[in-house]
């Protein structure tokens, strides 16, 4: 986890910069005006400094079905988590050819120097 404080991507500290450039997905609290409007203090302070292109990577071929399934069930875990309704929570799901598999996913998330994969694969390739 990596907190954003105090809301300014100029003094975010490098290590905190570095973590989050490294993370495939990360999750930021949104909060919803009065209006309907929806903001996030915490992405306004990210997006300065960070790749904001963060997703869910899965084999190409999933359905809609399947994914939809995935980002809700996601979305409730992330949101019973960390505490925070679940409106606070999108899920961005890319397919990816399965011949780009091992350079665009398994070569970084399986890469024993990226602490910031909790979760690494079970097989190789």
């Amino acid at each position: 986890m990596v907190g954003t404080d105090p809301g300014s991507s100029e003094l975010m500290t490098l290590g905190a910069v570095k973590t989050l450039q490294k993370c495939p997905v990360i999750f930021y609290p949104v909060t919803q005006s009065k209006s309907g409007q929806q903001k996030s203090r915490a992405l306004e302070t990210v997006k300065g400094a960070v790749d904001l292109g963060k997703k869910i990577l899965l084999p190409l071929g999933r359905d809609e079905k399947i994914k939809k399934n995935l980002a809700e069930k996601l979305a409730e875990v992330a949101s019973r988590e960390l505490g925070r309704e679940i409106e606070h929570f999108s899920v961005f799901i890319e397919d990816v050819p399965q011949d780009e598999w091992k350079e665009k996913v398994y070569d970084k998330v399986a890469d024993s120097s990226n602490k910031n994969v909790f979760v690494k694969p079970g097989y190789t390739m």
